[in-house]
Order: structure tokens, then sequence, then C-alpha cells
């Protein structure tokens, strides 16, 4: 999901020019920019008030680092809906990357294809934009998605095919850090798969920690095994009448005998009851 922070700004209908700011401020840096503003030339690390004099309907915001976590957290309910594992990357790295394990659901969609493409619909209903994309490995998957800029839903049949996908992708899409993937450029090194032609040794010495740790990603030695995140467990009560029951006081103290013991499980996660809410029907 490209620019998460940026989606969840724009997501209430915002059309024109919009950015996320690192500070509401003259002096606050641009950190990410849409199309529209990117086209009046407002670009990410920008300060906000030159972006302002470029785009005076500029819509930007903050978002702080709960607001993106509260994003992420949103969309792996959604995602839950169609894989009980999801593993969500960091917010603090990467916000909007998300893996899934779709092992065992082959018998409940015609095909993976169609499975990418539920997904996809979901969260588009949900006004986010993302690329989804079926494969075989970790970091074969996460480079094609993230070269498909949040446009498509694309499943591979072969690894062979995933492979080639993924070693065409340019080095910019894949988070590699700007100075070492501009060093690689001079050589004429400018997609994973010209990078993992480069011989392992000497890349952390001439390139970085990160582009080493990208050459070996690439070439499959850090296929990591997916961690799924374990969503909390709904602390859920219920009591069955044996009649009807049309006394509000009555149903009032019937709640209350549900939400006592509800309350210490609360405590115990950390977390408190904010706000109660009763629909009778």
């Amino acid at each position: 999901m490209p620019a998460l922070p940026l989606q969840l700004v724009v997501r209430g209908g915002v059309t024109g020019p919009a950015a996320v700011v690192e500070k509401d401020k003259p002096q606050g840096a641009i950190l990410e920019a849409n199309e529209a503003a990117r086209r009046r030339g407002v670009l990410p690390g920008m300060r906000y008030a030159a972006a302002l004099s470029l785009a005076p309907d500029l819509h930007a915001r903050e978002v702080p680092p709960a607001a993106t976590a509260a994003g992420v957290e949103e969309v792996a309910t959604i995602l839950r809906r169609f894989s009980p594992g999801v593993e969500p990357a960091p917010v603090d790295a990467e916000p909007g990357v998300f893996w899934l394990d779709v092992a065992g659901l082959a018998r409940l969609y015609a095909s993976a294809g169609a499975w990418a493409r539920e997904v996809r619909a979901a969260l588009a209903a949900a006004g986010f934009r993302a690329a989804v994309v079926v494969g075989f490995s970790r970091f074969g998957t996460y480079a094609v998605a993230r070269s498909l800029g949040g446009a498509r839903a694309v499943a591979f049949a072969r690894p062979a095919d995933e492979d080639a996908a993924a070693r065409r992708v340019p080095l910019g899409r894949v988070g590699i850090e700007p100075r070492a993937r501009d060093d690689l450029a001079k050589l004429g090194v400018a997609t994973v798969g010209q990078l993992c032609a480069l011989p392992a040794t000497g890349i952390a010495r001439r390139f970085g920690a990160e582009a080493r740790r990208l050459h070996e990603l690439a070439a499959g030695k850090l296929d990591e095994p997916l961690t799924p995140a374990i969503p909390p467990e709904a602390l859920v009560r219920r009591i069955d009448l044996d009649d009807p029951e049309a006394d509000v006081e009555s149903l009032t103290f019937r709640g209350k005998q549900l939400l006592d013991p509800l309350l210490p499980l609360l405590m115990r996660r950390g977390e408190a009851l904010a706000e109660l809410t009763v629909r009778l029907g």
C-alpha cells in the first residue's frame, strides 16, 4: 500500500493536492505528496511554506505514529477476513507493507488471482489503494508489489516467473538507501537482478550493510518465515434469556452483570472502557 500515511490523509474525499508534513508549521518538511501536488512541483523534502507557494490549496496534515499504527491495524483487520496469518511490517519501517499466508485457501477461491482481486477490492471499498501479489517468496512478492504502485493484483503460477519479475524491479522501488542506490547506478547497477549479479563479497564494504542485506534477500538467502501478528482476543460475554424481556431497568442490570467481569480483563491488557453503547431492537 504505497504511502499509507498519505492515504489516511486523502481517504476522506480530498481530490486536490495533498501532502503529509513533518510539522504543521511553515518550516515543517513535506514527507509525502500525492500526484496532484507533485504536478504543482510539491516534492518530499520541501518546506511546507515553499509547498504552499506552489499550491496554495494544498491539503497538508501531520500523521502521528499513533494514527499510522491505527491505520495499519484497520488494514490488518480487513486482511484477516482473507487469511488468518497477517504480518504487518513495523510501523516505523514500512507502514503499508503486509504479508499474508495463503496456504490452504485454494479450495475457497477459484484461483490465486481471484483471491488477490477480492483482497484488493475489499481494501478499495475501505478507501485504500493497494497492489496485491501472490507468489512464492517474501522478497519476490514484496519487490513486485512495490513496483506496481498500488495499481494491480498479480498472481504468479511458477517461482521462476516471480523471480524474473522481481529481478526487473528498479532498486529505487525496494527501499535501498539513496546514496547506495546512486553509487550503484554509477556502475550501471539499476535493478534487483543486476544487484544479484554482483559478487557478495565486498558489497557491505563498498555500499553499506543495507545493500548487503538487500543482496542476500534478493538471492533468497534470508527468506524468513512468516510471523503473523496475533490479534487481541475479543472479550465477549453473553446471556440467553428464558423469556422476552421488555423492562429497560432489568436489561440494564443484565448488561452490568455481563460487563463487570470484562473490566478486570481490560485492565490486565493495559486498556480501559472509554465508551459504552447500548442498542435495543
